[in-house]
C-alpha cells in the first residue's frame, strides 16, 4: 500500500507544479517506510509470496522513475548517495529468476479471474500502431565498428548489450512490411534490455568506457517511445545529455544521431569536439 501511495503522490506533484516538492517529499517517505517489508519478504522469497513481491518491486522501480532523476542519474548509476534504478530492478531479476515470469502471471490471471462481471460488451481491442521507421541502422553500426575495434571477441559483455539493443531497435523500428507492433507490449520489449544487462556492463558505464556509454545513449533513444506513460517523462533528454557530458570528445561524433532523436542537436549545428 506504501508503495501505491508513492507513486500516487509522484503523480499529483506532476499535476500540481506549485506543490511538486512538498508531494514528491511525501512519496520519498512513503518508498522508505515500503522498502523494509521488500526487502524482508525478499529475503524469505518462495512460492506463496511471489507474486505480492513481483509487483511490489516493479511498483518501487515505477515509483523511482517517477522521480524527478538528479543530473548524474543515468537509470544504471547514479550520483553519490542515490540509489540507482538499476539496483531496484535487481529485486524484480530476483523474484523472476527464481519463480518464473510464467507462474507469476499464470496466478495472476487466475485472480483477475475470480468472482463475476456484468461487462457483456465486445471485448476491446488493444491499440496497435504502426511499425514507424527510422533509420537507426547506420548509427548502431558504426557503434559496433567501435565495440569491435576496442573489444576482443571474448568480451562477451559489451557485445550481448549490443545484440540485444539491436533486437529491440528492430522491434520497435521495422519496415512498413514487417507485423505491426502492439503498444501494451512496446514496454516489456524496452525494458528487457535492461533486464538482461550484466553487472560488468553496468560498472563499465561507471567508469565511463566509451562504448558502455553510447549503447546507453542508443537506449535513451528507444525511450523516448514510452514517454506516453506520464512517469517515463523526459528520460530519453537525462540519459542522452547526460552521456554527453561524460563521453569522451574524441567519440563525440557517435553520439549525434542519439543527440538528434531527443532535440540536443540540429542536422545545422556542428558538434564541439
Amino acid at each position: 500500500m506504501r508503495i501505491i501511495l508513492s507513486i500516487t503522490a509522484r503523480h499529483v506533484a506532476r499535476l500540481r507544479p506549485a506543490l511538486a516538492m512538498s508531494y514528491h517529499s511525501l512519496a520519498d517517505d512513503h518508498a522508505a517506510a515500503a522498502f523494509p517489508d521488500v526487502t524482508s519478504m525478499l529475503r524469505q522469497l518462495n512460492e506463496e509470496n511471489s507474486q505480492a513481491l513481483y509487483y511490489a518491486t516493479v511498483l518501487i522501480c515505477l515509483s523511482s522513475f517517477a522521480k524527478v532523476p538528479t543530473p548524474g542519474d543515468l537509470l544504471l548509476v547514479a550520483e553519490e548517495g542515490e540509489v540507482p534504478w538499476w539496483a531496484l530492478m535487481r529485486g524484480v531479476r530476483m523474484v523472476v529468476n527464481t519463480v518464473g515470469i510464467n507462474r507469476i502471471l499464470a496466478e495472476t490471471s487466475d485472480t483477475l479471474l475470480v468472482g463475476t462481471s456484468i461487462w457483456n460488451d465486445r471485448v476491446i481491442q488493444p491499440v496497435v500502431s504502426e511499425p514507424e521507421e527510422l533509420h537507426w541502422e547506420k548509427p548502431l553500426e558504426q557503434v559496433a565498428d567501435l565495440v569491435a575495434e576496442m573489444l576482443a571477441p571474448d568480451q562477451k559483455t559489451h557485445y550481448a548489450a549490443l545484440g540485444h539493443l539491436r533486437e529491440r531497435y528492430q522491434l520497435i523500428f521495422s519496415s512498413s512490411e514487417e507485423p505491426r507492433v502492439d503498444n501494451s507490449e512496446s514496454l516489456t520489449i524496452i525494458f528487457a534490455w535492461l533486464f538482461v544487462l550484466e553487472e560488468d556492463f553496468v560498472v563499465s558505464v561507471e567508469y565511463r568506457h566509451p562504448v558502455a556509454l553510447l549503447l546507453l545513449a542508443y537506449y535513451g533513444v528507444l525511450l523516448q517511445r514510452l514517454e506516453h506513460y506520464w512517469f517515463m517523462a523526459g528520460w530519453s533528454l537525462q540519459i542522452v545529455n547526460g552521456v554527453s557530458t561524460l563521453l569522451n570528445p574524441q567519440y563525440m561524433y557517435l553520439l549525434q544521431w542519439p543527440m538528434e532523436q531527443v532535440g540536443l542537436w540540429q542536422a545545422t549545428d556542428e558538434l564541439q569536439l
